[in-house]
């Protein structure tokens, strides 16, 4: 599950498809994972995948800061796919703008 994610984030970032990637990468202790923001494929195998990946990434997708560093695809569960589609409502962002890669939920 994990290694198929790096892959498409490699690829995405390779093909110059997306300019980042935001994802989840190791955290301090083995409980905890850390908001990462991949812009090299080689850094890809950074990211992680656990169940302690409980940020919500899409809040990134209005900040200044992470908007300065080019079209992203973002990390979600499953499960957040349905607060996805209210953001993206909300805040009135396109579709077309932005990849999601969507991740199986882990118990």
């Amino acid at each position: 599950m994990i290694e198929e994610l790096r892959k498409k984030a490699e690829g995405l970032l390779r093909s110059n498809t997306v300019s980042v990637v935001y994802g989840y990468g190791e955290g301090s202790t083995p409980e905890r994972t850390r908001p990462l923001f991949i812009t090299k494929p080689e850094d890809a195998h950074k990211l992680t995948w656990n169940k302690y990946c409980v940020y919500n990434l899409t809040t990134y997708l209005k900040r200044q800061e992470t908007r300065k560093l080019g079209k992203p695809a973002v990390i979600v569960k499953g499960v957040m796919q349905r607060l996805l589609s209210f953001l993206l409502r909300r805040a009135r962002l396109s579709v077309k703008t932005y990849i999601f890669l969507v991740s199986p939920v882990m118990v």
